[in-house]
């Protein structure tokens, strides 16, 4: 996931559904079949970021508020 709000909706309905979140693995991922970082002059694939290093941080942070 890599929507705020969708994240958030989500830690909300889960709140209101048990409580509290004991326990958040972040943990899907996607691969870049080409190289992320490889030298060209071509924009790299972003979404790689967006939801293996942005969905984390996004879950990490509303697991907190």
């Amino acid at each position: 996931m890599t929507k705020w709000d969708e994240i958030k909706q989500l830690f909300e309905k889960t709140r209101e559904l048990h409580g509290k979140i004991d326990i958040v693995c972040a943990n899907a991922g996607i691969n870049d079949p080409e190289n992320l970082l490889k030298n060209d002059d071509l924009e790299p694939n972003w979404a790689v970021l967006d939801i293996n290093l942005k969905g984390v941080l996004m879950s990490t942070l509303e697991m907190h508020l």
